[in-house]
C-alpha cells in the first residue's frame, strides 16, 4: 500500500467522521438540512462515484471518500426525510435536478467520463447555493464540526490525488478541491450563525 492509498483511506475516514457528527446534530434538532441540496448531493454522490472511479483510472482508493459520500449521503437523506427534518424546496434546487439529469443523459450518449465529472461539478456548486442562503437567512441550521471534518478530508483527498503515480488525470482535483472551497464556506456561515445567535 503506498502512501497515496493510506491518505485516500484517511480522507474517507475524516468523512466518516463528518457524517456520523452531522447525524448527531440531526438527532438532537442542531441542524435543519435543505432537502433540494440533500437530494441533489445522494443524485450527485451516486453518478460522481461512478465517473470519479473512471475519471481516477479505476483506483478504488482514491475514489472511497466519493463512495463513502454517497452511501453516507443517502443514509442522512433517507433519515431526514423520514423524520420530516427538511427545509421548504425551491427553484434552484428543481433546476439542478434537471442539470444533473441532463448530464447524467450526456454521459451516457458520449461515454465520457472526465467531461462528465467535470460537469457535475458544476451541479455541486449550484447544490451549496441554497445552503449558503439558508444560513445567511437564518431558516437553515448548521454547525461547523461537521463542516470541517469534511473540508480536512477533502483536503488530504487532493494530496492522494498529487502524490498518486498512476495514469490519474488531473481533472481528479477538481472534486476534492471544489469540496475544499465550498464546504470552508458552510463552516464560516456556520460560524457566523452561530456567533449572531449568541
Amino acid at each position: 500500500m503506498n502512501l497515496s492509498e493510506i491518505l485516500s483511506i484517511i480522507a474517507s475516514l475524516f468523512n466518516v467522521a463528518c457524517l456520523a457528527i452531522y447525524f448527531r446534530q440531526l438527532r438532537k434538532n442542531q441542524s435543519i438540512p435543505n432537502p433540494a441540496t440533500w437530494l441533489i448531493w445522494v443524485v450527485f454522490t451516486i453518478m460522481n462515484f461512478v465517473s470519479y472511479f473512471l475519471v481516477t483510472d479505476k483506483n478504488l482508493w482514491i475514489s472511497s471518500l466519493s463512495l463513502v459520500n454517497g452511501i453516507g449521503n443517502m443514509f442522512l437523506f433517507l433519515y431526514s426525510l423520514t423524520q420530516r427534518k427538511f427545509a421548504a424546496l425551491g427553484v434552484t434546487e428543481i433546476i439542478s435536478l434537471l442539470i444533473a439529469a441532463g448530464i447524467g443523459i450526456y454521459w451516457k450518449i458520449s461515454g465520457n467520463a472526465i467531461v462528465a465529472n467535470v460537469a457535475l461539478q458544476s451541479i455541486l456548486v449550484i447544490s451549496y447555493y441554497p445552503t449558503y442562503a439558508g444560513l445567511i437567512k437564518s431558516t437553515l441550521r448548521e454547525r461547523p464540526l461537521s463542516w470541517i471534518f469534511s473540508v480536512i478530508g477533502y483536503a488530504i483527498l487532493m494530496i492522494a490525488v498529487l502524490l498518486e503515480k498512476g495514469s490519474i488525470t488531473k481533472f481528479a482535483l477538481v472534486f476534492p478541491i471544489l469540496n475544499v472551497i465550498l464546504n470552508s464556506l458552510v463552516v464560516f456561515l456556520a460560524f457566523r450563525q452561530n456567533i449572531k445567535a449568541s
